[in-house]
């Protein structure tokens, strides 16, 4: 009786404590990068939304951004569980949205034998289409509309454990944060089956073998250009962790330097941050070279092409797990979260530096 007297007061304050956790964090977390603490924070919350259902608002704001209409197609159901990734609004975000899907969908099925449809949204989709020579899943848009229970959608992080059922009642749906980074399931999966499913296009690999070719002759010593072990450092956007100390670029170079005495090193510098990129490294030095960052499509291709990566963006990062090459990041008390850093642990290329 209480509850049915009370329950529209209920749902204001749940509203409003919503839109708290949204609006009056967005400082403190655009400032800290900690993403995770917000999204947990949510997840409190929208536990109790999802079991009574979304707002009419939410469900229609997801419903534009992922362009399903009213003359969206109606059909069958052929999933039983649904995971969409809610689109992101930077390359590196369609990149992690595509490989936490299909990582997702792979472990699912072979250590629990429960198929799951995962689907992009058409945003990701169409940007990923023009770097990739293939995109190895549908948008959502191709999925019969009447089989997507927004009303009851579950959201999916970085790491929460997704409920999955082997047959539910109804078909569920999961939507996966945008950019999110599913690094549990990518750990145990095979990464020359998952290169197979981000092979970039002809055209950005043959500009990037040129850019590639003129670096190499410009740390050109004895006329001899085969020898230099090029290593990059990427200093893209950067959400987790925000800051490591000056210190650590030093030491990684020094690192490499011990064992590659012929070691080249590129810093990707955007142009916002080219001023610290130049206080920061010594262009005098003959082994370091300072570039300024372009398409991140174009970086991207490049940075796969590198003998090995010093860890300081996702796009850094992406290419890391693309060329199989030796890999540096930093650890601190603030890298808990930091898939790279999670990765490195099983990875038998990869080193963490305290």
């Amino acid at each position: 009786m209480f509850l049915r007297k009370y329950k529209w007061l209920i749902l204001i304050l749940s509203g409003l404590t919503f839109i708290y956790l949204i609006f009056f964090n967005f400082t403190t977390i655009n400032d800290n990068r900690d993403f995770q603490i917000y999204m947990e924070k949510l997840r409190v919350i929208s536990e109790n939304l999802v079991r009574k259902g979304w707002d009419d608002s939410t469900v229609a704001q997801w419903k534009i951004s992922l362009e399903i209409s009213k003359n969206s197609p109606k059909g069958s159901c052929n999933f039983k569980n649904i995971v969409v990734a809610l689109h992101g609004d930077s390359l590196e975000d369609y990149l992690w949205e595509y490989v936490s899907l299909l990582v997702l969908r792979e472990r699912w099925k072979h250590e629990h034998n429960i198929t799951i449809g995962v689907f992009l949204s058409p945003k990701s989709k169409r940007a990923l289409g023009k770097v990739l020579f293939r995109v190895h899943l549908d948008s959502v848009k191709t999925h019969p509309s009447d089989c997507l229970d927004f009303k009851h959608a579950e959201i999916l992080g970085n790491q929460d454990t997704p409920k999955f059922a082997k047959d539910p009642s109804r078909p569920q749906l999961f939507l996966l944060e945008p950019g999110a980074k599913r690094y549990p399931e990518l750990v145990h999966t095979d990464l020359i089956w998952l290169k197979g499913g981000l092979i970039l296009r002809k055209s950005l690999l043959s500009e990037a073998k040129n850019r590639m070719r003129r670096l190499k002759e410009s740390f050109k010593r004895e006329n001899d250009t085969n020898n230099i072990y090029l290593v990059a450092l990427h200093l893209g956007i950067n959400r987790i962790p925000l800051k490591v100390p000056l210190t650590f670029y030093k030491t990684a170079i020094n690192t490499v330097l011990k064992w590659h005495e012929e070691a080249g090193f590129v810093i990707f510098c955007p142009k916002s941050k080219m001023s610290f990129c130049k206080d920061t490294f010594d262009e005098e030095e003959s082994h370091l070279k300072i570039v300024q960052t372009k398409d991140e499509a174009d970086d991207l291709a490049a940075l796969t092409l590198f003998d090995g990566n010093i860890i300081r963006s996702d796009l850094g990062f992406l290419a890391a797990l693309l060329n199989d090459g030796e890999t540096l990041l930093f650890q601190t008390h603030s890298t808990d979260n930091d898939p790279a850093a999670f990765v490195a642990r099983y990875q038998p290329k990869w080193l963490l530096i305290n």
